[in-house]
């Protein structure tokens, strides 16, 4: 029993191959081409050359036609091409490119985050612009990587009615202290809630026309 079913799943492997040397060999209905025996041992290892053929052109394939889906943005126009990959579409902003959400007509230029996070000393409100992000071995979302990284005690909330800052570094809040260091690295099991905003970057033109180095970062 423990040699059949790697016998048999070894068949199954070389299978492919082996129908294709056959109908190759063996032609359409309506010719009658000879189709010689060979011994197993050499049907065997035509059928192992040409089975690694059909697993070469089918991993070639597929990765033609996941470039052409994205080159064409087939997957922002419907959801029969689009990927399993729900984060990746909600952390670079795509998610406003899909058909469904057309009517936003918004550029994205960057995604700012806020998710609150628990310590022993309380709860934390980190906030900062997504610069890339990880998944595990089984797909799923693992870290987020923030740049600009800055954090406030979650109970110091803003007063109701008081007005909304834009987001981003070009607009201070007194209530967070920046986050010492280029990347802050969160975890997204340890993430209790996420907020993502995605805003456009403008440029604000200065005198005579002079650009400032920092552009502001206003919500798209």
């Amino acid at each position: 029993m423990s040699f059949a079913f790697p016998a048999l799943l070894a068949f199954l492997l070389v299978l492919p191959g082996i129908i294709l040397r056959y109908s190759y060999a063996r032609g359409p209905w309506g010719w009658a081409s000879p189709t010689s025996l060979r011994r197993v041992s050499e049907e065997l290892a035509y059928g192992v050359a040409f089975a690694l053929s059909l697993y070469g052109a089918s991993a070639v394939a597929g990765n033609l036609g996941h470039r052409a889906v994205r080159r064409l943005k087939l997957d922002h126009l419907t959801k029969t091409f689009r990927f399993d990959n729900y984060w990746y579409y909600m952390l670079t902003g795509e998610v406003l490119d899909f058909r469904e959400n057309a009517g936003e007509d918004r550029r994205v230029d960057g995604v700012y985050l806020s998710a609150v996070v628990d310590h022993a000393s309380g709860s934390y409100l980190y906030r900062g612009i997504v610069s890339d992000f990880t998944f595990d071995r089984d797909g799923a979302l693992d870290t987020i990587v923030i740049a600009d990284a800055h954090r406030r005690h979650l109970v110091d909330d803003r007063e109701e009615g008081a007005p909304r800052a834009a987001v981003g570094p070009s607009a201070p809040d007194e209530r967070y202290y920046e986050i010492r260091g280029d990347f802050l690295v969160l975890r997204y099991s340890e993430l209790r809630t996420l907020n993502l905003d995605y805003f456009a970057v403008t440029l604000e033109e200065g005198p005579a026309g002079v650009v400032p180095e920092e552009a502001a970062a206003t919500p798209a």
